[in-house]
């Protein structure tokens, strides 16, 4: 697994970062297939749009860079790519940093074949989902 915080190498999250405290951020997960990243544009859409409802400056660019320095450092990337885009580091509760907000970016290379289920089993909600905040209908917020 590889981690990235704002475009750099990390091995560890701030303990302070709104998203893990409060869930105060969004996110994606995309599978990697031979370097192409499926469905990137709408993954990037509902990103973006998420930023957007949820008041989050985020670098888009700095993002394409963090990809395009992961796949420089590999031949092939097969694997799942998920990118948390966060508030960041503040102080607690209402209070908001002033500042852009954090991206991360973990890869997960390809699990190998014995560790992948053979199926899984499903059921039917009979509930109604995303009714209490209709702006959050789906967004996928850290908060949900």
């Amino acid at each position: 697994m590889w981690c990235f915080k704002n475009g750099q190498p990390v091995e560890t999250i701030p303990l302070l970062d709104r998203a893990f405290h409060y869930g105060d951020g969004c996110f994606t997960t995309i599978r990697v297939f031979q370097n192409k990243i499926e469905l990137k544009a709408r993954h990037w859409e509902r990103l973006k749009l998420a930023c957007q409802k949820l008041s989050l400056v985020a670098d888009f660019e700095l993002i394409e860079q963090s990809l395009q320095h992961l796949q420089n450092q590999n031949l092939v990337l097969n694997g799942t790519l998920k990118i948390v885009i966060s508030r960041g580091e503040g102080d607690r509760g209402y209070s908001l940093p002033k500042h852009a907000a954090d991206i991360y970016i973990w890869f997960y290379p390809k699990a190998l074949e014995q560790f992948q289920p053979d199926f899984i089993e499903c059921g039917v909600l009979n509930q109604a989902l995303g009714l209490t905040m209709p702006s959050l209908v789906g967004l996928k917020s850290l908060n949900r």
